[in-house]
């Protein structure tokens, strides 16, 4: 076990940039097609809106975030290796079947 790092705005950062397409083609970040309420919860993500209709830059609204918050933590906990990302596999068809 380690302690969490619990900022959410680098977080939220270092998911945008892993979704990012990279110098060689890839983003460092996929969501599998049978992801759907993850696919979803990234649609619903929302910031409280300023009276000019602009979303402010602070924290999101803690609404249907539970998926989000574990990519986040994942990604700012978890050191890639050289590739600049790694490869998740299933192979007793707990996830992915």
């Amino acid at each position: 076990m380690r302690e969490a790092d619990n900022a959410v705005l680098p977080g939220i950062d270092a998911v945008f940039k892993a979704l990012n397409i990279q110098p060689d083609g890839k983003p460092r970040l996929y969501v599998h097609e049978r992801c759907k309420h993850t696919i979803e919860e990234f649609g619903k993500y929302r910031y409280k809106d300023s009276k000019e209709g602009v979303a402010k830059q602070e924290n999101p609204l803690k609404v249907d975030d539970h998926a989000m918050d574990a990519i986040r933590y994942g990604l700012k906990t978890h050191k890639y290796g050289n590739k600049g990302y790694v490869i998740l596999e299933d192979k007793e068809g707990v996830f992915f079947t």
